[in-house]
């Protein structure tokens, strides 16, 4: 009997001792990682930033140096966002144009045009990173490697409409006629909209 409490005593230690190393062994490596899209994430950050009203841009950057591809992205991202407001108030200004009518045509083009370029340089000073930078490491098939970076750059809803109504209001002739207007309410809400969120 005393064998037997022995063997089992024995038995029981083998066990535990190889149960022990198993559950502290680390995860046997699986390779690397293939990501598809790297940028997919940042694209979702990018829709939900122009849908409340806002900008953002992601730009792409590579070359054999982190730094450099970080940089070659983030002027990338904040050239899509200087093309973006400037469609935005390019748009603003055609539907101004549209319910007051052509007669004055030249000059709210002319008033717009002082507005765009105000507003376009204080916003873009603005710019903000949306989103952690992702970087990957690539070989080619030459054996060479370098990084690719992937950033996302924006501006926030509020500060870009609250900014084209601040420029509009110092031109006192366009203001009055801008307040009137459609355009004027749909920044009005995108302003609301904005600040609801936060």
């Amino acid at each position: 009997m005393k064998r037997f409490h022995a063997v089992l005593l024995v038995v029981t230690l083998v066990v535990m001792s190889v149960l022990a190393s198993c559950a502290s062994a680390p995860p046997a490596p699986t390779g690397p990682q293939v990501i598809a899209d790297p940028a997919a994430a940042l694209r979702v950050i990018e829709r939900n930033i122009i849908a409340a009203g806002g900008i953002a841009g992601i730009g792409m950057g590579s070359s054999t140096r982190q730094d450099i591809a970080m940089q070659k992205a983030e002027t990338e991202a904040r050239l899509k966002v200087a093309q973006a407001m400037q469609t935005k108030i390019d748009n603003l200004t055609k539907k101004f144009v549209e319910e007051i009518g052509s007669a004055a045509t030249s000059e709210v083009n002319e008033a717009f045009s002082s507005v765009t370029k105000s507003t376009t340089s204080k916003t873009l000073t603005g710019i903000v990173s949306l989103g952690d930078p992702i970087v990957t490491l690539e070989t080619s098939k030459d054996g060479k490697k370098s990084y690719v970076a992937y950033v996302i750059l924006g501006v926030d809803p509020k500060a870009v409409n609250t900014s084209i109504i601040g420029e509009v209001q110092k031109v006192p002739n366009l203001y009055e006629r801008f307040r009137a207007t459609q355009a004027y309410d749909e920044l009005q809400k995108e302003i609301e909209a904005s600040t609801a969120g936060k």
